[in-house]
């Protein structure tokens, strides 16, 4: 029973220790984004390469946004081409809040060889607007 108690102790410093770490990487993460201009927002899978596709098989992709701001995040996606499509053209991320947003390309007619499509993101946090491009590589066989 001794042994169990410690145990939980031992754990729970653990746990303390590591939540410390996280919130101490978290804030070192701010003030490095204020002292070089970041914009705060974290975008994961920016760039893919679905491969080698057969025409007529849509080829999907999801990147993540993540605001890690106090501000609201408000998200505009444009395509390059008709075939390439974002799920929500428009949206708005809550502070600390993360999305996903799932882009499709629609592959049928297009010829052999090799493609890239993109959509755009127009990106406002405050008063602070810019944009991103999100990139899909394939091949036509």
């Amino acid at each position: 029973m001794a042994s169990n108690l410690a145990d939980r102790r031992e754990q729970r410093k653990r746990t303390i220790g590591l939540c410390l770490v996280v919130l101490g990487g978290l804030f070192s993460a701010q003030a490095i984004a204020q002292l070089s201009g970041w914009h705060k927002v974290i975008i994961v899978g920016k760039t893919a390469n679905a491969g080698i596709v057969r025409t007529g098989t849509p080829i999907k992709k999801i990147i993540r946004v993540v605001n890690i701001s106090a501000l609201p995040l408000d998200i505009v996606a444009k395509s390059s081409c008709g075939c390439t499509v974002a799920d929500e053209p428009t949206r708005t991320v809550a502070p600390l809040g993360m999305t996903s947003i799932k882009e499709t390309i629609d592959t049928t007619g297009m010829a052999r060889g090799n493609h890239e499509r993109s959509v755009n993101y127009e990106l406002c946090l405050g008063e602070t607007h810019w944009n991103d491009i999100s990139v899909i590589k394939y091949s036509i066989n």
